[in-house]
Parts: C-alpha cells; structure tokens; sequence
C-alpha cells in the first residue's frame, strides 16, 4: 500500500494543475478577451454559456449550468458574430472550460474584435476591421501603408518595413486630420500603432463612412469620449 501511495504521490507532482493546463493551452495562440452570448451543443442537450476569450485554436467557456463534462468532450459553439465551432474539451473549471477547435479558424475573423462582445459588454473600444490607405510620415519615412483594423487608441498597420519600436509618425487618411501615434511591436512588415492622443469623434465618423464599419464601432467611440470627459 504504501508502494502504491508513493507511486500516486508521485504522478500527482508531475500532472499539471488545471490552472497550469489552462495556461498552457492558452499559450498556443494569442488570446483575444471577449464577452459573447453562446449555445452549447453537448450530446444533443443545449447550454447557455459564454465565451470569455477566443484565439485561432481555442476558446474558453463559462456556463449558466454546467453540464457533466470529461476532457476529449466534442462541443458545438453557437454564437451571433461567429460561424459555429466543434471542439474538444481540454480542461475543465467550476463553472468554465478550455475547448480546443478541431479546426484552427482564420486569424482575421478575429481582428474585428469588435464582434467578440455583446452591446454593452466591452470594457473599452475595440478595434473595427478595416482596408485603409494611408500615408505613414516621420523623419527619413514617408510611405505608403495599409491600415487593417483600427480603434480609439491604436492601430493595426501593414507597412512592408521593420519599423524600430517606439519611432514616433504621422498617419494621413484622406479626409482625416493626421494622427500621431508610435510604434509598439513590429513583425514581418506589420506594426501596432498607439496614438498619442484617443482618435476624434471627427475622424471616427470619416473612417467608418469610407470602410463601412458596422455602427456599433463608432458609438463605442462616442462613449469612451463621453466617459473621458465625466471622468
């Protein structure tokens, strides 16, 4: 007996915590928070839940009632902005669980992240998919860019160049006061911008008329402007 109980002690020093499984498993791919309505499939019995977070391979689940869940349990995730996804379940928690995606879904339906939350759910504005020209200019750099996603205090750049993090710029859109912002993070010719200043009302309003970017974007805009100025 005491063999056994020494061989059990054992294992259960080198068996990973579900805390440490689920940081593991969100280790895989960048995690993108999110606050989303879902309908969880499990054998033919629907769950209420939410999705917390969501990266290309996986996502995180909280449940109104949790079911009878084992790790490998294949889950159908129904949400409003999402196509639905099949997974496996990888770990399990108290109320929530990490399923793992059969399939990797596309990295940009994930740059829009302004679908990841319910109205009203958002702690801050996200950031609107977009396909903008622009011009980036800076002391020695002027050059055309493309903007990919943008939001309140930052954007999603494709410049073709490897940018030096903290160099500070100018970004012209057409129609648009110019934006001053600085490098955070550069890779494979693609960089985050954070603007020195939150992007104006004015400005939000020309980029969602030229990209056509679904209204909820420039009201949560509006409302971090209102809730700076009653702060």
């Amino acid at each position: 007996m005491k063999t056994v109980s020494r061989t059990r002690s054992m294992l259960e020093m080198f068996l990973p915590r579900e805390s440490e499984v689920e940081r593991d498993e969100r280790r895989r791919a960048p995690r993108q928070q999110a606050a989303l309505s879902a309908e969880i499939v499990l054998g033919g019995r629907n769950y209420s839940g939410q999705v917390l977070n969501i990266s290309k391979t996986g996502l995180t689940l909280r449940f109104e009632q949790m079911p009878s869940l084992f790790k490998g349990a294949q889950l159908l995730v129904r949400t409003a902005a999402l196509e639905p996804i099949c997974g496996s379940v990888c770990w399990i928690g108290p109320d929530t669980c990490g399923l793992a995606f059969n399939t990797a879904i596309a990295e940009d339906v994930l740059e829009d992240t302004t679908i990841l939350f319910d109205p009203g759910k958002r702690a801050r504005p996200g950031r609107a998919k977009v396909q903008l020209p622009a011009i980036v200019r800076a002391p020695g750099l002027e050059r055309k860019v493309t903007i990919e996603n943008i939001g309140c205090g930052g954007a999603l750049l494709t410049t073709g160049l490897s940018l030096q993090v903290g160099r500070g710029m100018m970004i012209e859109i057409d129609g648009v006061v110019p934006i001053g912002g600085y490098v955070r993070w550069a890779k494979l010719g693609r960089c985050g911008i954070m603007f020195s200043k939150m992007l104006t009302i004015a400005a939000a309003e020309e980029i969602e008329e030229q990209c056509s970017i679904h209204a909820s974007w420039l009201n949560e805009i509006r409302g971090a402007h209102a809730a700076l100025a009653g702060s």
